[in-house]
């Protein structure tokens, strides 16, 4: 026991674990026990996704597909939830001058492009819908956003 690693803890983000930009989420078979001590698998549908960080900088597919931030603490996403909060991003420049919306350098999120987001587009979503990561932000860019979710929901 005492030649094991620490765990690290809950919401960290160990950098072997950390998804490259450009890496795909994939569908796994994942084995839980239950309380009753049946297994089975994670989801009915099987998908794990790679670690998710709050600022990570992803693609998913809803209406159509476009890049979105991990807003949910580091504490929801340290545990098995399968669902997580997300900002939208859209390239329509134009929307950074609207109350709470943040503009995004490409060069800060990994993107072919700059775009805004949209605080007040907050989504919950599954975390199989984290299709392709793209980039993590810097902490000061997950502020500004953090500050127009409190504008956008009065908080």
């Amino acid at each position: 026991m005492g030649d094991r690693a620490a765990s690290p803890p809950l919401g960290s983000v160990d950098e072997d674990l950390r998804p490259t930009a450009g890496r795909r989420c994939r569908a796994r078979s994942r084995r839980t026990v239950d309380r009753a001590g049946r297994s089975g698998s994670g989801r009915a549908d099987g998908a794990v996704c790679a670690v998710v960080a709050r600022g990570a900088v992803y693609w998913i597919d809803i209406d159509k597909r476009r890049p979105c931030v991990v807003v949910s603490s580091h504490d929801v996403l340290g545990v098995e939830v399968w669902q997580t909060h997300v900002v939208p991003l859209t390239s329509n420049l134009d929307r950074a001058g609207l109350a709470g919306n943040v503009l995004l350098r490409s060069a800060a999120t990994g993107l072919p492009r700059d775009s805004v987001a949209v605080p007040l587009g907050l989504e919950l979503i599954d975390r199989s819908w984290l299709t392709e990561y793209a980039g993590q932000l810097p902490s000061a860019l997950v502020d500004a956003i953090d500050d127009g979710l409190r504008a956008v929901l009065g908080l």
